[in-house]
C-alpha cells in the first residue's frame, strides 16, 4: 500500500515537472518566432527609410517625393507631391532583393499617396529555405503647413513557398515610423 502511495506521489510531481517543461518550451518557440517577425519587421523599415531619405536624388525616390518652389511674387514656398519616376517601381533594392512597388492616389486630394511592397527575408542563414516577410506601406500626405510619411510594416516569421504572399494567420510584429515636416512655420 505503501508503495502505491509513493509511485502516485513521484508520478503526480513527474506529471507536474512535465507540463511546466513543456509550456516553457512552448513560450521559448513563440519567442523565438517573434524575434523573426520583429527583425524582419524591423529591415523592412529600415529598407523603406533608407529609400524614403531626402538626402537622395529625387529620381531615386521609388515612393514619390516633396518638390518645393518659392514663389517671388507671393514669397512663400509651395510644396507638391510628385510621383516617382515611371522606372522606379523597380529601382527599389532590399538584402539583394528587388520588389516591386505599387502606386496608389488615396482620395480626391494629389497630396495623398500610398506605395506598398512585400519584402521576402532569409531570418536563418543555416536554413536558406526558410522564408519570412514583410508588408510595407508607405503613406505620403501633404496640406498646407505639413508634410507626413507614415511608414507600416507587417513583419511575418512564415512566408508562403514559392513567390506567395506572406501567410497572415501566422505571427507577425508590425512596425511604424511617421516622420512629419512643417511646411511654412
Amino acid at each position: 500500500m505503501f508503495a502505491v502511495l509513493l509511485v502516485s506521489l513521484v508520478l503526480t510531481v513527474s506529471l507536474g515537472i512535465f507540463n511546466i517543461t513543456y509550456r516553457q518550451l512552448v513560450l521559448s518557440s513563440l519567442a523565438r518566432e517573434s524575434e523573426i517577425a520583429f527583425a524582419v519587421a524591423d529591415s523592412a523599415r529600415n529598407c523603406a527609410l533608407y529609400w524614403n531619405s531626402d538626402e537622395r536624388d529625387a529620381l531615386q525616390r521609388p515612393f514619390g517625393y516633396y518638390q518645393s518652389t518659392y514663389d517671388l511674387d507671393t514669397d512663400s514656398f509651395t510644396t507638391a507631391l510628385k510621383p516617382p519616376a515611371p522606372t522606379d517601381n523597380t529601382l527599389l533594392t532590399c538584402a539583394d532583393i528587388t520588389p516591386t512597388v505599387s502606386q496608389e492616389d488615396i482620395g480626391s486630394s494629389p497630396g495623398l499617396r500610398k506605395s506598398s511592397f512585400q519584402l521576402r527575408l532569409i531570418p536563418d542563414p543555416t536554413n536558406p529555405t526558410r522564408k519570412a516577410c514583410a508588408n510595407v506601406v508607405v503613406t505620403k500626405s501633404k496640406d498646407t503647413d505639413n508634410r507626413e510619411t507614415i511608414i507600416t510594416v507587417d513583419g511575418y516569421n512564415l512566408a508562403a513557398a514559392g513567390a506567395g504572399d506572406c501567410i497572415p494567420t501566422d505571427l507577425n510584429r508590425a512596425v511604424q515610423r511617421t516622420i512629419q515636416t512643417v511646411i511654412n512655420g
